[in-house]
């Protein structure tokens, strides 16, 4: 037997206004969220945020496994650094197993794109795709270097239910950069992760400026101590201050 719900909540204050409607019939829920103007610094404490403006909906149906449905969302106004990022527009959809979301944003500083899906059920993965165009991060306060701009594309594929088990492959495409003082560009950078039999792990990195790979016995939670260990080898001071920058502790010969 499913339980009828009809829910009703409405908050102002002087951190703002919200208005959230429930209400759902036989497995089958309807939700609305409408903020203004609230205090996102007031109710966080982090004072890089302000005010923040939304509406959104969600629609969800049980099933045996759990719940399954969509929602969207229109950030209409969401203060960052004391900048008013506008119509920030995100979709999405779940099920017992997955969450996979859009998120788009563009004004006359730069545009950006994300897509992502979390993998949730027995086999997790993580998916990640990335276009950003002409950012502006120094009219987004996102940065001191004077009209500094960054174009980007980057790509993520990977499951794994913990850090030592993360297969897949990352690749950032197109990275361009500029600000006062002059630019680069980097055509590709790909690194992946795979595992051979008997846990042999595997790193292949390849990119326009370096290509390297990493085979062996390893966790990818202690491998940056190791590299900071192994540089130790040759160069004690660069492995000595790698070590450190990572918490591996100091690495004496």
């Amino acid at each position: 037997k499913q339980d009828r719900i009809d829910s009703d909540l409405e908050l102002n204050s002087l951190a703002g206004s919200l208005i959230c409607k429930l209400n759902g019939n036989n497995g089958v829920y309807n939700g609305t969220v409408d903020a203004k103007n609230v205090n996102l610094h007031t109710i966080t404490g982090n004072s890089s945020l302000g005010n923040c403006t939304l509406s959104a909906q969600a629609q969800a149906l049980k099933q045996d496994k759990g719940f399954s449905g969509n929602f969207k969302g229109d950030i209409a106004s969401l203060i960052y650094n004391k900048y008013d990022y506008r119509n920030i527009i995100v979709n999405g959809a779940f099920d017992s197993d997955m969450i996979l979301s859009d998120l788009h944003f563009s004004d006359r500083n730069g545009t950006l794109s994300l897509n992502a899906g979390i993998g949730t059920g027995k086999d997790p993965f993580y998916r990640i795709g990335l276009n950003a165009d002409s950012l502006n991060l120094y009219a987004y306060h996102l940065t001191e270097k004077e009209n500094m701009t960054m174009t980007v594309s980057m790509d993520a594929d990977l499951t794994g239910k913990n850090a030592d088990e993360i297969t897949g492959k990352i690749s950032v495409d197109s990275l361009y950069y500029a600000d006062i003082s002059g630019d680069w560009f980097m055509d590709n950078f790909t690194v992946e992760i795979g595992e051979l039999q008997d846990f042999v792990r595997i790193i292949s990195v390849n990119s326009d400026f370096m290509n390297m790979s990493i085979t062996g016995h390893y966790n990818l939670s202690t491998l940056p101590g190791s590299l900071a260990k192994a540089c130790g080898d040759v160069l004690p001071t660069i492995g000595n201050l790698v070590g450190t920058k990572l918490k591996a502790g100091k690495y004496n010969r």
